[in-house]
């Protein structure tokens, strides 16, 4: 699986990777919300929205993770290898695999 990109679904900030976000439901630990996947590492309470420190809007947790998608080439590939079979592209399927 792809690593994800960690950004504001509102305005694209990027997250520097730093203990920023403060647990205030329950405990007040600070830590870094994206290391823990919205869990906070001391008492376990699950945020299912962050707030973004730039923008400061409220977004769903899961939507600040943006997965690249996988190049044509590199889809086509591993379908050769799971079937053992040697597909070669056509300009159609790369039109089709790009709206993908």
């Amino acid at each position: 699986m792809q690593k994800a990109e960690i950004y504001c679904p509102e305005c694209k900030w990027i997250p520097p990777g730093l203990p920023l976000w403060r647990c205030l439901d329950v405990c007040g630990n600070v830590w870094d919300t994206f290391a823990t996947g919205g869990i906070c590492p001391k008492c376990y309470e699950k945020f299912e929205h962050t707030q973004c420190l730039s923008c400061w809007k409220l977004s769903p947790h899961k939507n600040w993770y943006h997965y690249p998608k996988k190049a044509p080439k590199e889809m086509l590939e591993k379908l050769n290898r799971k079937k053992n079979i040697k597909i070669e592209p056509t300009e159609l399927d790369i039109v089709i695999m790009e709206g993908i």
